[in-house]
């Protein structure tokens, strides 16, 4: 989820005015504003992506200010720097924003001409992260669609990691919808992680790019700034609530207080939460999840009812974990009397949805079931809705925002949620009757469809239905979508189906891990290149240093490989070549 363009500064930009103190009324009112403006657009199918961002980041940053920039002036290292320029990755971790031009002296910028991009900042320790501010150089000029500047941030990734090393980072954006014409800048992402670096990341390895893409990839970075708890153990309004006492470590979600983890002896029980209770009554959330079903009349003490006179209705149960989802019982508010087309709670019931999140975050969330078929004399009550998902939270949504409403619905939104049931495998990697067998075991997370077994996602190196097939065709990684790089191959082999690595190197004029970067001292010569092995010839000599020859070369000037060694530039040479076998 992204924060963007006016938004992210303005919010940004409050916390830096307000490091020593809580919310105070300007502050206040300018979110709730904010907040007021986008809460119908959200719901309207023709809002704007950018409406839908910045209202789910606005409202989490209402209710959980984080506004501690814990990068501030830390260690920040850059791959490919510009050498001989005072442009160093720790410029982008100074707290100043002010120039965006790199003669400014404020902006970490990497060297020109290079496939991947990559920075990174040291927060010092494992930190209990929130979200990333990112301002992008733009030379001082207006960032429009005509900016050369916008093509070079395109495709970018934040990845937060415990370590220095790629293969332990884990992913938190990828920009893979934006272009030169929406690319905002300044963006802040949402990042509900734990971790010690922070890493931007960009590449331009494999073509062909998007539309609009630069045909290099640079850092850019004119000021990057991670908010969140510089101790672990906090979370909530300025780091200041302790995370529950039986949580794993001290440690907790940064937003809503929940634990990572219990420790030993110690588990969670099923928590549910509603938006708009009706305060000073006992139907809280968790009444729709305790099991009981017998008195729909909120006097009975078995509903989760909301606030009257709402245009939202919102309520969500947390599983604990990702769980592998089948079906949603819905047990709707009756009030003890017939379930007719006069009933007047079947209006409130019209229009809901059902959704399946891994987060609390409304980006997040993917739709399950949403009505727009029912009338008051067909919606059912109960109603059971089939959710072969996965996740964490189940949420069930209404609303009342954008009227005229169709014929028969209520003029608020209501939650009057009697029970609320979840169905499906207490235990990821399995499927089927009784959650008893096991997931094929290259599905990604060991997590499969829980009817058919059929996979979500494969393992890197593996694709089809039960990732039972090594990727072909040159390619490898995940889903087989990357392209091999320029590798060496000798007999027939292909790159390394997960990693990408090439089995004896790279082929002459690339370099690098997976032989996508040219080698510039290679530029401008001739390179041989590689018949297959029935066309080796086989000789002896003590001047050189090669097993196999390809072909006796003769007049110009060319690069030989042999294995993982490129030898200098050569004529050829004045001597006699005896060939064996």
């Amino acid at each position: 989820m992204e924060l963007i363009g006016d938004m992210a500064t303005k919010i940004t930009d409050m916390c830096n005015g307000n490091k020593e103190s809580n919310l105070d009324s300007t502050m206040d009112a300018t979110l709730n504003d904010t907040m007021e403006n986008m809460e119908a657009d959200y719901s309207n199918k023709d809002s704007t992506k950018e409406n839908e961002d910045n209202k789910v980041a606005a409202s989490t940053l209402k209710k959980e200010l984080i506004c501690e920039n814990i990068a501030l002036h830390r260690h920040a290292w850059q791959r490919y720097p510009f050498h001989g320029t005072p442009w160093n990755a720790t410029y982008a971790v100074d707290g100043r924003r002010s120039d965006l031009d790199p003669a400014g002296g404020q902006c970490a910028i990497s060297a020109d001409g290079k496939s991947i991009a990559e920075w990174r900042v040291d927060l010092g320790e494992v930190r209990n992260l929130h979200h990333v501010f990112i301002q992008y150089r733009t030379d001082n000029v207006a960032w429009d669609k005509n900016d050369y500047f916008k093509s070079r941030v395109l495709g970018f990734s934040i990845y937060v990691s415990n370590t220095t090393y790629r293969n332990d980072w884990r992913l938190c954006f990828k920009d893979n919808k934006y272009t030169r014409a929406t690319i905002p800048n300044p963006i802040s992402v949402t990042c509900v992680m734990h971790g010690r670096y922070v890493i931007y990341y960009n590449n331009r390895t494999h073509h062909p790019f998007p539309a609009g893409y630069s045909t290099y990839a640079f850092n850019d970075l004119c000021e990057v700034e991670v908010y969140g708890c510089l101790t672990l153990g906090y979370y909530g309004e300025n780091c200041s609530t302790p995370c529950p006492e039986n949580c794993k470590g001290g440690d907790c979600d940064i937003v809503d207080g929940t634990c990572v983890s219990c420790v030993p002896g110690y588990s969670g029980s099923i928590h549910a939460w509603q938006r708009y209770p009706f305060h000073g009554t006992p139907w809280n959330a968790t009444y729709a999840v305790d099991g009981r079903r017998s008195d729909l009349a909120p006097a009975g003490g078995q509903c989760a009812i909301s606030a009257d006179d709402k245009s939202i209705a919102e309520w969500r149960v947390d599983l604990g974990k990702v769980r592998n989802l089948h079906h949603v019982f819905i047990q709707y508010r009756t009030d003890n009397v017939a379930w007719d087309e006069n009933d007047y709670f079947k209006s409130r019931f019209l229009g809901f949805s059902i959704y399946v999140s891994n987060t609390i975050y409304r980006n997040d969330w993917r739709l399950c079931f949403k009505d727009n078929k029912y009338t008051r004399a067909t919606i059912p009550n109960p109603i059971s809705v089939t959710c072969v998902m996965h996740g964490r939270y189940v949420i069930y949504y209404n609303n009342r925002t954008h009227s005229p409403f169709p014929a028969g619905y209520s003029t608020y939104a209501f939650n009057d949620l009697c029970e609320v049931e979840v169905y499906g495998c207490l235990t990821l990697g399995y499927y089927g009757e009784k959650c008893s067998t096991p997931c094929p075991k290259n599905c990604k997370g060991g997590d499969c469809d829980i009817v058919d077994g059929t996979c979500i996602s494969c393992v890197h190196g593996y694709t089809g239905s039960i990732c039972n097939k090594v990727c072909n065709n040159n390619t490898y990684g995940p889903n087989c979508s990357m392209t091999c790089g320029h590798c060496l191959y000798l007999y027939g082999e292909k790159c390394n189906h997960v990693t990408g690595q090439c089995p004896r190197g790279c082929a002459s004029g690339f370099q690098g891990d997976l032989c996508v970067e040219s080698r510039d001292e290679f530029k401008n010569k001739t390179t041989v290149a590689w018949p297959t092995y029935n066309d080796y010839k086989k000789f002896d000599t003590t001047n050189l240093f090669l097993k196999e020859v390809i072909m006796i070369i003769t007049g110009e000037p060319a690069v030989v490989c042999v294995d993982t060694f490129c030898s200098k530039t050569w004529m050829s040479p004045p001597l006699t070549f005896k060939a064996r076998g």
